[in-house]
């Protein structure tokens, strides 16, 4: 009886054991640019991010397409570091309103702070299928000083 009860606790306890050992070693809040000086009209993105227990950081999220426009939408983000490096990344909707593009980088231990913007996406060549940023938002900054 005792085994069988053993058991039954290993049984509902581990996954929730192994959950607490991959949390992250330092979350922040979610982030959403809803409302800050980096809302565009027609994009949304939104997120987390935290610091690994590795050391370095990660964010991930959604961006959005809100109107039924022809454009896209589109997400900026550059992370800033300790030594003067920057790292730009950028992350393209062009699934149609509505629709939801997921996306998640990580990011060195020693960067210290991480802006992001929203921006239209606008047909450029449409002949040749280049698409590149329209109309951005001001910049916000997820972290300063980390």
């Amino acid at each position: 009886m005792k085994i069988k009860l053993k058991a039954a606790l290993v049984a509902v306890c581990a996954p929730a054991i192994l959950a607490l050992a991959s949390a992250p070693a330092h979350a922040l809040p979610g982030w959403d640019l809803t409302h800050t000086q980096a809302d565009i009209a027609g994009t949304w993105a939104r997120g987390e991010f935290w610091k690994g227990s590795d050391g370095r950081w990660y964010i991930d999220g959604d961006v959005r397409d809100t109107l039924s426009d022809g454009k896209g939408a589109a997400l900026r983000l550059v992370a800033l570091y300790n030594d003067g490096g920057s790292r730009p990344e950028k992350v393209w909707n062009q699934l149609g309103h509505g629709k939801d593009k997921h996306f998640a980088f990580n990011f060195a231990g020693n960067m210290k702070s991480i802006y992001l913007q929203e921006c239209q996406l606008v047909v450029k060549d449409p002949v040749r299928k280049i698409v590149d940023y329209g109309e951005c938002a001001s910049v916000h900054f997820i972290a300063r000083d980390l």
